[in-house]
């Protein structure tokens, strides 16, 4: 048999219609990440005391993350994260109060 065939004839065909499914929800995955996935198949085999072989599989996907958002953050001399850059001065803002506000 040709490895089409064996993947075909695995569990009576029932591996081929896992990896099939699972395929497709990767594709679908894929496209609406815009970004790359991936299908693993992987056939063990482990011979028997008559000279057969036991052909076991196993079908994984490794599905595509959608991006994370990253936050800006400047560090100081010790290593201390901050959201306010140190090297910037800072504007001298006063609080208006309503009154002078609608002027």
């Amino acid at each position: 048999m040709n490895i089409i065939q064996v993947l075909t004839t695995q569990r009576k065909g029932k591996f081929v219609n896992e990896a099939s499914d699972k395929l497709a929800a990767l594709v679908k995955q894929c496209r609406a990440t815009s970004r790359a996935g991936a299908l693993m198949i992987t056939l063990k085999v482990k011979p028997a005391m008559n000279g057969e072989v036991f052909v076991t599989d196993a079908c994984d996907c490794k599905q595509p993350k959608p991006e994370v958002s990253a936050t800006l953050f400047y560090d100081d001399q010790d290593g201390n994260l901050q959201r306010e850059d140190p090297a910037q001065e800072s504007l001298p803002f006063a609080t208006m109060n309503e009154e002078a506000a609608n002027q």
